[in-house]
């Protein structure tokens, strides 16, 4: 099922937190009963298996919602005839893929790696290829969202009133390990870096031992250095090749770091659950 699909920039207050939001499908046309809230808004696994190494490029075409890793989290509010209900789709070391069976409408937040922790009290390492109720995290509060979301009329009414709850997170947060600007500084180095460093470069650049830096992200990123410079490349590769379709695969696993195009493609599998040209084919 294809919908409409808008990106919005967040709130000056959540923007060092937040890469963006997104409302899909049409709010009028959710038929629940407004007063209905529910925890755990989708029948989905707690922590669902990898998807196949390369499934049929029909499946996927199929699957309504995708995530690939990418080193960030995302919060998803979904509406239907049920209610409302929120959850978390932590970092993301193998592909989500889910098909969506009964849901009108969906409200959500992507987080910047390194830009989620203060909103869900805990170390993100234990989020990682997790699907967790927002409830799990906010309590009453994620209750209360619901209600007022239920409330809310129309897409921007509901992202100011996501918005406004994101905010309260913020004047509440208790979790802000002593390492987050060491974190959020090699995050940002690492995006502007033209070639990707090791483990060990990371750290001196920002003034940590290789040791130190691993704890801190698997607080901050919810995954180990080694692991999110493996993504980084991952969607380093991807992106050049949607810029530039008709690039070979070995000029590409050159330019952003692989042995060679069969390494390339074996992350691909590992990580994205297809092959690199069902994976371009696809889009995200």
């Amino acid at each position: 099922m294809r919908t409409a699909s808008v990106k919005r920039k967040a709130a000056p207050g959540l923007v060092s937190f937040v890469d963006h939001l997104r409302v899909t499908g049409d709010p009028a046309r959710v038929t629940g009963d407004p007063a209905r809230v529910t925890g755990d808004p989708a029948p989905v696994p707690s922590d669902p298996a990898p998807v196949p190494s390369d499934p049929a490029p029909s499946s996927i075409a199929r699957s309504d919602y995708q995530r690939l890793p990418d080193g960030q989290l995302e919060l998803i509010v979904r509406f239907d005839e049920r209610g409302v209900g929120g959850y978390v789709v932590g970092p993301r070391m193998h592909a989500l893929r889910k098909h969506n069976d009964t849901a009108q409408s969906f409200l959500s937040v992507r987080f910047k790696a390194g830009g989620a922790y203060p909103f869900f009290g805990r170390p993100l390492s234990s989020l990682i290829d997790q699907l967790v109720p927002l409830e799990d995290f906010w309590g009453e509060g994620a209750e209360q969202l619901s209600h007022a979301l239920a409330r809310a009329h129309g897409h921007d009414a509901r992202v100011e009133t996501l918005e406004r709850a994101l905010a309260h997170r913020l004047t509440v947060a208790t979790f802000e390990p002593a390492s987050v600007p060491a974190v959020r500084r090699a995050v940002r180095l690492l995006a502007a870096a033209p070639s990707l460093p090791s483990v060990d470069e990371l750290a001196r650049e920002v003034g940590s031992s290789a040791r130190q830096l691993r704890r801190a992200f698997s607080d901050v990123v919810g995954v180990a250095p080694k692991q999110y410079l493996r993504v980084v490349r991952f969607q380093r590769a991807l992106r050049a090749a949607r810029r530039a379709p008709a690039t070979p695969w070995s000029a590409i696993a050159r330019s952003v770091g692989y042995f060679d195009q069969s390494h390339l493609h074996a992350e691909f599998v590992a990580l994205g659950g297809a092959t690199p040209t069902t994976l371009v084919s696809r889009g995200r």
